[in-house]
């Protein structure tokens, strides 16, 4: 499993915007956008570059790629995630040193 991507921005908009920018990015078939795709996604796991590509990949499914890149299995636990943090519920240590 590779590794989450720490939580360094406490607001929602940020993660909704990097979803909608990853839903752009696969229309165009960046090769980076697909591959983060393959790696977080898991109906995407083990495809082509081109299956990926020819894929219907909507807001949702990006929604859920950043999900689990940061650790949470759902986006709805993604947005807890950032709300404990902009409250000083939970602590993340790079978000502190960032």
């Amino acid at each position: 499993m590779p590794e989450y991507t720490r939580v360094f921005v406490a607001d929602p908009s940020y993660f909704e915007g990097r979803s909608a920018g990853l839903v752009s990015m696969h229309q165009g078939g960046n090769p980076q956008a697909l591959a983060q795709i393959r790696e977080w996604h898991p109906e995407f796991a083990g495809m082509s570059d081109d299956a990926i590509a020819a894929a219907p990949f909507e807001l949702d499914a990006a929604r859920l790629v950043y999900a689990r890149q940061h650790g949470s299995p759902s986006w709805e636990g993604l947005l807890e995630q950032v709300q404990e943090i902009a409250e000083g519920r939970r602590r993340e240590p790079f978000r502190d040193a960032f």
